[in-house]
C-alpha cells in the first residue's frame, strides 16, 4: 500500500531496481480519485472532514522479465483534519482489515509526526468502531510519489535498533520510519508477525474492542513481540 509518511529526498536508481523493488515489496499506486461525497457521522467534530469515494490503482506483480499490470478500483475513505491540515486515506476492503493508502500533511508543515496522531486516533475510531474492521494494515516506508521532506537528510531508510534479539544481545535493525510508527502508534506489531505475506515495512494495528476480548496472557504475548524496544503504549493497557 502507498505508504505512511512524513516524506523524503529520492535516491535514483535504474528502471531495473525501481521494477525489481516494486515486485519485491507490492504496493498500490493510486493514480486518481473519483466521486467524492462529503458525509456525516456520528460523534464527528466540526474540525474533520470525512468523504468517501473511489481510487484507481496500480499494481504490477510478476517477474521483472515478464512483468503484469493490475488495475483496480477501490472503495476509500479520506478523513481530513483542518487544523493540522493532516488527511487519512484507506481502503475500506470487504473482509475484516481495512488497509491506510495514505497519511500525509503539506510539506512545509511536516517536522512533528505527533501532530499526525488527532487524524489517525479519529480515522481509527471510525474504522474500527463504526466500520467493524478488526484490524488495519499500513506500510510504514516511503510512499511511491515521494516529494521529500523538510531540510536535512533523508533518515527514513536508515537501520535502527528497535530490540534486542530473544536470548540474545543482538540488536533486531529496522527502518527508521518504521520504528517511529511503531513507537507512537497504538496497538501495533511489525506486519511480518502475522505473516510472511507482508511487506518488511508493513505495520498491523489491531482493534481495541478485539483486544479487550484477550486475557492478560494473550495480551503479554503481544507486548512480548516487542521485546525492550522503547514505546509510549503496551497491550496490556487494553486490560479494564
Amino acid at each position: 500500500m502507498h505508504g505512511f509518511l512524513e516524506n523524503a529526498t529520492p535516491t535514483r536508481k535504474s528502471y531495473t531496481e525501481r521494477l525489481q523493488d516494486i515486485i519485491d515489496n507490492p504496493v498500490s499506486e493510486i493514480t486518481k480519485f473519483r466521486r467524492w461525497k462529503i458525509k456525516k457521522l456520528a460523534g464527528l467534530g466540526h474540525e474533520f472532514v470525512y468523504k468517501t469515494g473511489l481510487a484507481d490503482s496500480v499494481d504490477i506483480i510478476g517477474t521483472v522479465e515478464n512483468p503484469e499490470v493490475v488495475r483496480e478500483r477501490l472503495p476509500v475513505s479520506l478523513l481530513i483534519h483542518e487544523p493540522t491540515r493532516t488527511r487519512v486515506l484507506w481502503q475500506r476492503t470487504e473482509d475484516d482489515q481495512a488497509s491506510i493508502l495514505i497519511v500525509d500533511r503539506p510539506r512545509h508543515l511536516q517536522g512533528n509526526p505527533y501532530k499526525l496522531l488527532p487524524a489517525l486516533d479519529k480515522a481509527f475510531d471510525i474504522i474500527f468502531n463504526q466500520q467493524g474492521y478488526h484490524s488495519i494494515f499500513a506500510r510504514a516506508g516511503k510512499p511511491i510519489k515521494d516529494v521529500g521532506i523538510r531540510g536535512g537528510k533523508d533518515w527514513r531508510d536508515t537501520k535502527v535498533m528497535w530490540r534486542t534479539k530473544s536470548n540474545s544481545i543482538r540488536p533486531v535493525m529496522i527502518p527508521k520510519l518504521q520504528s517511529l510508527w511503531l513507537r507512537l502508534i497504538k496497538n501495533c506489531v511489525p506486519a511480518k508477525c502475522f505473516g510472511s505475506h507482508y511487506p518488511e515495512t508493513g505495520i498491523i494495528i489491531l482493534s481495541p474492542n478485539e483486544l479487550k476480548e484477550l486475557d492478560k496472557s494473550a495480551l503479554e504475548e503481544l507486548d512480548a513481540l516487542h521485546g525492550d524496544a522503547k514505546r509510549h503504549w503496551k497491550f496490556t493497557d487494553n486490560i479494564e
